[in-house]
């Protein structure tokens, strides 16, 4: 993973502050930084991963949301994160959804005091195959009901909410058609416009 300088100095200053407290176990960058698309003034967006002694003490404290300011030396710079336990990352490459899968693209470790971390965070990014035929049936099939039966219906009735609603649920549905038959997973409704651009097969327009 290649960084900016100012980004790598961050990264090295929360290391340092955590690398000798027993509550922290490992540090996973991710987010701009990881996809190598950040830009001079990107945030810095990690995982934490701490004992489950520690997740459970931080939840009762409403605490699970980390961020700080003062490593980051460059203007609008932060790093921001979440605490998690290591059952979180195990978790997300066995079974996790494909928004969680797809925010671990590119993810390094950058400290880790688990053994074997680094291939359990290879296998998280990567389209679950053994949901893709179920996805491609359930997609055109909400492709269908909102493309051919509501959209109609809203248009009959003058109902702008309705067709809008419907609209948006039929971009939704084509949109994580495309992504599946392409084996490209769905990173959120934000980036849905961009990944859909980038998916090499799929219909002209």
């Amino acid at each position: 993973m290649t960084m900016k300088t100012h980004h790598k100095q961050a990264i090295d200053r929360l290391v340092d502050s955590v690398k000798d407290d027993p509550d922290f176990l490992a540090v996973i960058v991710g987010g701009s930084i990881a996809k190598g698309v950040a830009r001079d003034n990107s945030d810095v967006d990690v995982y934490l991963v701490v004992t489950d002694e520690a997740h459970a003490r931080y939840k009762a404290e409403d605490r699970l949301f980390y961020f700080n300011r003062d490593f980051c030396d460059y203007p609008g710079g932060y790093i921001d994160g979440k605490l998690v336990k290591a059952s979180f990352v195990e978790d997300a490459a066995e079974r996790g959804s494909e928004p969680t899968r797809y925010s671990f693209t590119g993810s390094q470790v950058v400290f880790s005091k688990i053994p074997g971390l680094e291939e359990v965070v290879r296998r998280i990014p990567v389209y679950p195959e053994q949901n893709r035929e179920r996805n491609l049936q359930d997609f055109y099939a909400q492709v269908l009901l909102y493309g051919n039966y509501f959209a109609p219906q809203a248009i009959d009735q003058g109902n702008k909410y309705m067709l809008a609603y419907a609209a948006a649920n039929l971009v939704l549905f084509a949109s994580r058609l495309i992504l599946a038959h392409n084996r490209m997973l769905f990173p959120c409704h934000k980036s849905l416009g961009a990944s859909v651009a980038n998916a090499p097969d799929k219909p002209d327009g």
